[in-house]
């Protein structure tokens, strides 16, 4: 939730301004030690591995479990998207093949993954 509130404080020039020099900087070690495709797999892998890989009784946790793993995929896929052009970002993701076949992520999941690299 707090992380939800500082991406909307974020749409103000002086949030967005004060924001700009460190999420620039997380973009650039991200890239820089090729941790964007990773992140995107294992984000997407964690979001089905918790209802199809458990066997807890407890539907509700598991549930609210895979909606913040979704939110937090979500959150992911923004900031990457607002901070890296299309053609890099497509050159930092595997293709939508090796996210299905390879990386066996859900399909919905791999092309919410590509779908901002689409285009490049």
């Amino acid at each position: 939730e707090a992380l939800r509130v500082a991406s909307i404080d974020i749409g103000s020039a002086a949030g967005a301004k004060a924001l700009r020099r460190p999420a620039q900087r997380l973009r650039d070690t991200l890239v820089a030690e090729g941790l964007v495709g990773q992140l995107f797999v294992l984000l997407g892998r964690q979001r089905a591995g918790l209802v199809f890989a458990t066997d807890s009784p407890h539907l509700k946790l598991i549930g609210e479990l895979h909606d913040r793993c979704h939110d937090v995929l979500l959150q992911f896929t923004t900031f990457v998207t607002q901070h890296t052009p299309p053609a890099e970002l497509a050159s930092l993701l595997p293709d939508l093949a090796e996210l299905v076949g390879t990386h066996r992520l859900e399909p919905e999941v791999a092309f919410h993954v590509t779908r901002h690299a689409a285009g490049a």
